[in-house]
């Protein structure tokens, strides 16, 4: 999602004051072959995980997201004015 609201944000979230030794080792290790697994999983794959969206229900969800305004300053708004 594009929007960070969740229960656990406070863990979630990272800032400068992150750094690696504050890292726990066993979640790392153990986080890192879960992705690489799922990776692997969706690359290998016969056939697409899903289907891409149509370009109006992107934008649709990110005008209701109220990401379109900062996609738009940043330059980075694909679908014109």
């Amino acid at each position: 999602m594009l929007e960070q609201d969740t229960a656990d944000y406070l863990i979630a979230h990272h800032s400068a004051a992150d750094t690696l030794d504050k890292v726990d080792e066993s979640t790392l290790v153990k986080n890192a072959a879960i992705e690489a697994t799922l990776a692997f999983w969706i690359a290998d794959r016969p056939e697409r995980l899903a289907s891409p969206w149509p370009e109006d229900r992107t934008k649709k969800m990110l005008i209701d997201k109220k990401q379109d305004e900062f996609l738009k300053i940043e330059g980075m708004w694909p679908f014109g004015k």
